[in-house]
């Protein structure tokens, strides 16, 4: 998964994950299922939505992420951005991800946040 695949690892477990992953996944580059297959070794829960899946234009995707109590910041999501564009098909756009984010917090605390970014890839 290269070195982008290497820094978003968090335990010793999850780097021998990827190794475990790598061959497959360079196996399959260029398809839906390595796009799937990159977002679990590193514990990300998504849906990749093809374009004729959502009257897109032509060859465009959409990725829609769960985050449960992991933490990111713009150098996470670049380096989420680089991984997909090694792995996602040359031909294909990358036209949105959507990120939802929970964390949970002890009962004796009530925490709401409500942020909705807009961010343009290409």
């Amino acid at each position: 998964m290269g070195n982008e695949g290497w820094l978003q690892t968090k335990t010793e477990a999850d780097k021998r994950e990827i190794i475990k992953k790598a061959i497959e996944l360079h196996r399959y580059k260029g398809t839906k299922y390595a796009l799937i297959k990159v977002l679990n070794s590193l514990n990300i829960t998504g849906e990749i939505q093809e374009w004729f899946e959502y009257e897109g234009d032509p060859y465009h995707f959409k990725i829609d992420i769960f985050l449960q109590n992991y933490i990111y910041n713009e150098k996470v999501f670049d380096s989420l951005k680089k991984m997909i564009d090694e792995y996602k098909n040359v031909r294909s756009v990358l036209e949105e991800i959507s990120i939802e984010s929970q964390f949970d917090a002890p009962l004796n605390w009530l925490t709401y946040t409500n942020a909705e970014n807009e961010v343009m890839i290409g």
